[in-house]
């Protein structure tokens, strides 16, 4: 018998398989685009898909490994700022991944919206942690990982206080 699972999950899944199917990318890139690019960059450009190289066979060492081109939109002079900021666009992805998933950038340069401005959602300041949590999580020794759990901690009791 299948367990039952939450619809936001099953939503994802298919979200992120049809975002696949049509641009080669995952939710990630999107959502996380403000804090890959950072905030200047993410205002005026945004990636529209990756295009991966085709495979000729399914040996091993093929195109299939290699890393894919990043496509972004960029009207005006911020395709020349993303131009000369490629290099470290590039790195910022990759490391984000944690792997060497793009190589090249492609530069699609349309015209500034016209009264169409796309929200994009801004990272939410964490909550402050209660005094419970960060009792809970006192004892873990690497400070990043206590700190990170902290912030989870809070966030998930601020979700409860709703």
């Amino acid at each position: 018998m299948k367990q039952p699972q939450a619809i936001g999950n099953l939503v994802s899944r298919g979200m992120n398989d049809l975002l696949h199917a049509r641009t080669g990318m995952t939710g990630d890139l999107i959502s996380q685009w403000r804090t890959i690019a950072g905030d200047e960059l993410a205002d005026h450009c945004a990636p529209i898909k990756l295009k991966w190289a085709r495979r000729a066979s399914h040996a091993v060492g093929d195109a299939a490994e290699k890393p894919a081109t990043l496509i972004v939109s960029a009207s005006g002079v911020w395709a020349l700022k993303v131009q000369h900021s490629t290099g470290e666009i590039i790195a910022r992805v990759n490391a984000y991944f944690g792997y060497a998933a793009i190589s090249r950038i492609a530069i699609e340069q349309r015209g500034p919206a016209k009264n169409k401005q796309i929200p994009i959602a801004k990272q939410r300041t964490s909550p402050r942690p209660s005094a419970r949590v960060t009792d809970q999580v006192s004892d873990i020794r690497d400070p990043e990982l206590r700190e990170t759990l902290a912030r989870l901690g809070a966030a998930i009791e601020q979700c409860r206080k709703r």
